[in-house]
């Protein structure tokens, strides 16, 4: 990993350059994952989807697609691996090109990641007998740069627990109306961050439920999970959130920060109403540091004292979950000059100036969540 990648990931900000390398790390461990499915079936079918999906033009395509990586560390944990099909034919499908292969049904539907779902057919999207029912695509373009998300609401590996729900064109149209509101946001008044942006996010995974609800997945890097949220300023927030969980998941997939714990400790999160681990703190401190960066500079958008008590809020709250972690006694050489990098980025937001009455919110919203939490 260069050096200038590992110092931009520590320091916590936005960084379009740290973003691809971790895009291209992510598209790297796929492949090498998939190899080793293959080699570990031998002689057969599965073997002969991966010598065809490699030789495809769009395999690029499908090896960066988020649900891949999911795919590929369940089948190198020992799942079976007839999904290897449906990947090559995802890529023939994207590459405009015809196919054999005989992809395995689950009740009566295929999924071919990154295409679409295929329901009680062969498996073919141009079958009659079925119905083909593809991915849809956002997008929002704003001061020459554009977002483009893929609606995922059709792969079983896009999110652990979530049933398939497909959406209604409405709901699409009120995701696409509201992704446009929150990049015209984000590029007039966090350029860095919509840049970094469009290198690691290219999937949104919608949840059930209204504006509360977001996450990523150590498996599926560059998706984001969320319900819709009722402002442009919420989605823009949550993707400024979840990009922070991304880029910490990718780059503990390089590195180590944290030495293993074998006693399980838990720890106070001034920001979950649950104790957590000692890498959901790390976790924690990071992505509400990004929080913090985004209010930050939305202060001075919105004005008024919510705006200014939630950048010392989160930023507070990184603080000490930073702090926590520094002396557990569980970081590693690296884990040290990670930590110290979230710091130095700290401390220069401990300069600015707040209004007096912005900290007192902060400080009570941080004092009634502690006494909640107890």
């Amino acid at each position: 990993m260069p050096e200038a990648v590992f110092e931009a990931l520590a320091a916590g900000l936005p960084s379009a350059e740290a973003g691809r390398f971790l895009v291209e790390a992510e598209r790297g461990i796929s492949l090498l994952l998939l190899k080793t499915v293959a080699e570990a079936a031998g002689d057969g079918p599965v073997r002969s989807a991966f010598e065809m999906l490699v030789r495809l033009p769009a395999v690029e395509r499908v090896l960066r697609y988020p649900t891949v990586g999911a795919w590929a560390r369940n089948a190198a944990r020992g799942e079976k691996g007839d999904g290897m099909a449906a990947l090559a034919m995802a890529a023939a499908f994207h590459s405009g090109q015809g196919l054999e292969l005989v992809v395995p049904a689950m009740d009566g539907v295929v999924t071919l990641p990154s295409a679409g779902r295929a329901v009680g057919s062969t498996g073919r999207p141009s079958d009659p007998g079925g119905t083909w029912l593809p991915v849809r695509t956002i997008c929002a373009s704003a001061g020459g740069a554009t977002l483009r998300l893929t609606i995922d609401d059709l792969d079983p590996y896009r999110w652990p627990g979530v049933a398939a729900s497909r959406l209604s064109t409405g709901e699409v149209t009120r995701w696409q109306s509201r992704l446009r509101q929150a990049w015209r946001l984000l590029c007039r008044h966090h350029g860095p961050l919509a840049s970094e942006l469009t290198t690691v996010v290219s999937v949104l995974v919608p949840l059930p439920g209204c504006g509360r609800l977001s996450g990523t997945s150590r498996d599926t890097f560059g998706s984001v999970a969320a319900s819709l949220p009722a402002t442009a300023t919420g989605l823009a927030l949550l993707l400024a959130h979840e990009v922070q969980h991304a880029k910490l998941t990718a780059l503990l997939d390089l590195v180590d920060l944290l030495q293993p714990d074998e006693v399980g400790r838990l720890y106070y999160a001034p920001w979950r109403p649950d104790p957590r681990p000692l890498g959901g703190m790390l976790h924690g401190a990071y992505a509400h540091l990004g929080v913090a960066a985004f209010w930050r500079r939305q202060r001075h958008v919105d004005g008024g004292d919510y705006a200014h008590a939630q950048f010392v809020r989160w930023r507070d709250a990184a603080a000490e979950g930073v702090e926590l972690v520094a002396d557990s006694g569980a970081l590693t050489a690296l884990g040290h000059r990670f930590v110290d990098g979230i710091r130095v980025t700290l401390r220069d937001f401990e300069r600015d100036q707040v209004p007096a009455a912005a900290r007192r919110l902060a400080g009570q919203a941080a004092t009634a969540h502690r006494t909640r939490y107890a």
